[in-house]
């Protein structure tokens, strides 16, 4: 999301940018509010999580004249993020990187063992030309 205040109309409402940011803040929030009475376990829950620009464009600025939307003084777009790779694998970066570490009590080498081993019955009960490749394991300088 990309947010321009408009400070004329800032300015025209008295708000600040800070009012914007409260507003956005309350409005992308659950909360517990309470439980009801004579029912141990339910809870009643005020969920107002954002879902959608519109809801963002429509949330309510108190104003001393009277409520407005943030439309009203905010630009606001949806701006689609362009995916950028921080690897690449043969010059491509439509991959996934995985890493597996280990747990207590586990050697480098048996970890690399089971890992190899669950990649195996993956492959075979896999129908798809995705491949999965090994890039790197400690357990191999230890051997």
């Amino acid at each position: 999301m990309k947010f321009k205040s408009l400070p004329k109309k800032l300015k025209e409402h008295e708000l600040t940018n800070e009012d914007i940011t409260n507003a956005i803040q309350q409005t992308d929030q659950s909360a517990t509010l309470g439980t009801f009475k004579d029912e141990d376990d339910a809870v009643l829950r005020w969920n107002t999580n954002i879902k959608d620009v519109q809801q963002i464009k429509d949330i309510p600025l108190a104003t001393e004249t009277g409520d407005i939307s943030l439309s009203d003084v905010t630009k606001i777009e949806e701006v689609k993020k362009d995916q950028t790779a921080k690897a690449w694998k043969n010059g491509d970066a439509d991959f996934l990187l995985l890493q597996v570490g280990r747990a207590d009590g586990v050697s480098q080498i048996d970890m690399a063992e089971a890992v190899r081993d669950e990649i195996k019955e993956i492959e075979a009960d896999t129908d798809t030309s995705a491949k999965i490749n090994e890039v790197a394991a400690q357990a191999d300088y230890y051997r």
